[in-house]
Order: structure tokens, then sequence, then C-alpha cells
């Protein structure tokens, strides 16, 4: 691992309060999630009685301080509404699991901190910044341009392997992955299937914005032209899961739009917590113990299972 990645991380925070300063609230916090999650090495440090040190929960952590020192009464102003009681049981979730696996309070406690810095803060951070079509379609534009200063990284580990981590940081803790004849680009981030959800993500806000005409020029050249690289190199990701997202983003999007309903979007918005529900209902069980395969569908009432005997 190089000196350059402990640098890195440790000036981050010190880098998110000077973007508050020079950009701007919101446009700091874009740039700042983007910078860590597009461009920032995959270390993690591990703090004793503390979450652990990522460049997300830095990112958070850092957004967060300079909110409360750059625009407190954004802060102030912000009221808790039914929308928020998900993530609330989401983030007290953890503390639940450990008491009823015996695990004890410290424990849950513990888990919950890291729910609430990982996941409860973005959360937090969305809902300060991004209430507004005026905001929103600044973020949608930080995403299509985080996607277009991905395509060449991308497109070089396409042809050479995945390894400009390794190459600006020192270290490279994924396996080389080869998918369909080809390398699956992995960058900066925690493996393809991530980068392939990004590009996915990307493409469909630039799609939207060019659609919609929200967005009709970039750097000067029409976003039509700019978004036929962003989706050769989303395919060359070779994520399948992603391009499966992707067609059916496409899909909800010309639902949405030529039926003027909104039944698309809140079916595809339905599909998580759906699952959920269904997941603590019920498990799925696959087993292969030696010489024969277990399938079963655990129920409160018990287990009620298939062997099949190889």
């Amino acid at each position: 691992m190089s000196v350059l990645a402990h640098i890195v991380m440790a000036v981050w925070i010190p880098t998110v309060l000077v973007l508050f300063a020079v950009l701007g609230p919101r446009r700091a916090v874009i740039v700042s999630f983007l910078g860590a999650w597009l461009f920032l090495p995959m270390i993690t440090y591990p703090l004793s009685g503390l979450p652990d040190y990522s460049k997300m929960s830095a990112t958070c952590v850092g957004i967060f301080i300079a909110t409360v020192i750059f625009d407190s009464k954004r802060v102030l102003r912000f009221k808790p509404s039914i929308c928020d009681v998900p993530m609330l049981i989401f983030c007290l979730c953890p503390f639940i699991s450990s008491q009823v696996n015996g695990l004890g309070s410290w424990d849950g406690v513990s888990e919950v901190i890291g729910h609430v810095i990982t996941w409860g803060l973005p959360y937090l951070i969305g809902r300060l910044f991004f209430n507004d079509a005026k905001s929103l379609r600044e973020l949608a534009v930080g995403f299509l341009i985080g996607g277009l200063l991905y395509v060449p990284l991308c497109l070089f580990e396409v042809r050479m392997s995945p390894q400009l981590h390794s190459m600006v940081y020192g270290f490279y803790r994924r396996i080389v992955q080869m998918r369909y004849g080809g390398w699956r680009p992995s960058v900066f981030m925690d493996g393809g299937l991530q980068v392939g959800m990004w590009m996915t993500g990307a493409s469909l806000c630039g799609i939207w914005l060019w659609k919609t005409g929200a967005l009709k020029r970039l750097w000067g050249v029409s976003v039509a032209w700019l978004l036929i690289p962003l989706l050769i190199t989303t395919v060359l990701c070779r994520a399948t899961g992603a391009l499966a997202l992707l067609l059916i983003g496409l899909a909800v999007m010309w639902l949405s739009s030529e039926m003027k309903s909104r039944w698309a979007l809140a079916a595809l918005l339905m599909i998580a917590p759906v699952y959920l529900c269904l997941r603590s209902a019920a498990i799925l069980e696959w087993r292969t113990p030696h010489n024969n395969c277990r399938l079963g569908w655990r129920r409160s009432s018990g287990l009620v299972a298939i062997s099949i005997q190889q």
C-alpha cells in the first residue's frame, strides 16, 4: 500500500470542509460524495469502539460537520416526517438483532452507530439538500458527470485489466475478473459489480435529463452525443444484473412518460420492501451437503424440505 492512500484518507475530511467554503453547501455535498465514491481508495481503518474509518464514513462525517459549521440553519429547519420511519427502523434493527442473538448491548449499539454513519447520515444529507426539483436536477447532473469521468478509466481497464487502483494506491484487494471474454473494470470501487451499477445509474440519469430537456448541452457538447460512449461503456462493464436493471429503468421511464402515470414507478419502488417482507416471513434454502441436495422453505411452524439423493 502506497503512502498516497494514507495521505488522501487523512486529508479527506479537511478537504470536504474546504469544498463547503469554496463551492457552497449543496454543490460541495455532490462533489464530496462523488469524489469519494469514484476516486478514493478502498481502504478501511478499524477503530476500537467506533465504526471503521472508510472513504464513505469519512465523507458522511465530514459533510455533517461542514453542514453544522457552514449551513446550520438548514439542520435546524429540518422536520422529520412519517417517511423517515423506515430508515429509523433500519438503523435500529441491528440492536434488536444483537439482543435476540445474545450478543449483548455493546455489540448492538456499535452496529447501530455503524448503520447510522453508513446509511442514516447519507439519508439525512439527502433529505437536507435534495428535496425539490431543482436540487434533484443538480444531483442528476452530478451523477451524469461522474459517469462520464469514469468512461476513459473503465475503457482502460477493459483493455488492460483492472489495475488502476493498484497503480495509484499500491494495492488491490479484489480478484481480477473476466466476464464474457473480456475484463470487468473495477477502477477505484469495490469490484466490477459496483462499477456496473454506478454506470447504469449514471446512464439512466443522463437519458432522463436528455429526454425531458432538463439538460441539453454539457461542456459545450450535446448530451445525446455524450450518452453514446456512456452507454457503450456501461455494456462493456459486463455486469449482467446492472444491465438488467438498466433495461427495467428504461422500461419504467417509457411507461411513465407514455401513459402519464406513476404506477410503473410505484411498482418498481415496491420491489425492495416486498422482497424484504417475503424474506422475513420465509427463507428459501438451498444446501448441498456432500452427496445430496436440500431445498427448504423455513417458516415459523418449522422446516419443510425436499431432499434429493444423488
